[in-house]
């Protein structure tokens, strides 16, 4: 079986992890020491500036599928 982070998943034997990108960011925040008054230069930052190139990604690809689909549907080309 694959599945998040859910705790309720790790006595399982056939689990597989797969985080996904949310948590994975989430992960770095959490990182963050609470002394951290900033988050610029550290590795945290980094691994939430990667995460959100992703989401700007995935979010431009879906922006291309949705017009294209939108596209064929109004004109019947694929």
């Amino acid at each position: 079986m694959h599945s998040d982070a859910y705790s309720g998943y790790v006595k399982l034997a056939v689990t597989t992890s797969c985080l996904c990108w949310a948590h994975l960011r989430r992960k770095f925040v959490e990182a963050l020491l609470p002394e951290a008054k900033q988050l610029e230069g550290t590795l945290v930052s980094e691994g939430v500036a990667y995460c959100d190139k992703l989401f700007e990604l995935e979010s431009e690809r879906n922006n291309v599928w949705c017009r294209k689909n939108l596209y064929s549907m109004f004109f019947g080309h694929r």
